[in-house]
């Protein structure tokens, strides 16, 4: 929501000090859920259960690549804006570069282990 609020203050009104304060709350409040996720045993603690998740998760990015370039096709269908389009298509790419970067950055130590 913050990140999203920051968005609009920035491209909507020209608003780029109250963007910058709405995506430091953002920043806060992601680390927020990281430490009560933590606390509440939502995420292994034990080194394989770790390396496991990690793969699993890179895994989920590369399949999201292909979700992602399927609601961009179906925006496309609709007619919706073409930058919205470009944008959606955009966020595919990432989600394949996090799987990237989950496979060849993380995967490695999780096989030495």
């Amino acid at each position: 929501m913050y990140y999203a609020l920051a968005k609009v203050a920035k491209e909507q009104f020209g608003l780029d000090e109250v963007a910058k304060e709405f995506i430091e709350l953002g920043n806060q409040e992601t680390n927020h859920g990281a430490f009560y996720a933590s606390l509440n045993g939502r995420y292994p603690y034990d080194e394989k259960s770790f390396w496991q998740m990690v793969r699993g998760l890179s895994k989920a990015e590369y399949k999201g690549e292909g979700n992602v370039n399927q609601i961009a096709d179906k925006l496309e269908q609709l007619g919706i804006d073409k930058k919205a389009v470009e944008q959606v298509r955009e966020s595919a790419l990432q989600e394949k570069h996090h799987g990237e970067k989950f496979l060849y950055l993380f995967c490695p130590l999780y096989t030495k282990s």
